[in-house]
């Protein structure tokens, strides 16, 4: 069988084409990483991305915003336990009510200027916030 010239020439230059495109395409790829290189002060090398870790970036999940309130909420029943006392975990009434107080208090407090006062509106007695006097 007898391959034209014509044909094979052809051929030749759809390579040719082929390969030049993806020269452009890996330069461009180059780069978009010296830009981010540059923009994240990385000193190493980025490698390709391969779609195991497309997968896997989906799937991961982040601390949503409520974890600081979560936070608070924790640091304040610690402020709320008793330091010499060792009775049970579970919150009394009186506990809960001293709970909602503070953390109302918070609220507000995150409305107000630096410096000046923070007024609760509800009444707290100092039971519910679990101070009590020395007993003999």
């Amino acid at each position: 069988m007898v391959v034209s010239s014509f044909r094979v020439n052809q051929t030749l230059m759809l390579l040719l084409v082929l390969l030049q495109e993806k020269k452009v395409q890996i330069k461009a790829e180059m780069e978009k990483d010296e830009q981010l290189k540059s923009k994240a002060s990385l000193s190493i090398p980025l490698v390709s991305e391969k779609q195991e870790d497309v997968s896997t970036a989906r799937k991961t999940v982040f601390a949503s915003s409520s974890s600081s309130e979560d936070c608070k909420r924790k640091r304040l029943d610690i402020k709320l336990q008793p330091i010499f006392s060792s009775s049970s975990t579970t919150d009394t009434p009186e506990r809960k009510r001293a709970k909602i107080a503070l953390l109302k208090a918070c609220k507000t407090a995150k409305g107000t200027p630096a410096g000046k006062n923070v007024t609760v509106s509800a009444k707290v007695t100092t039971s519910e916030l679990g101070i009590r006097r020395k007993s003999e």
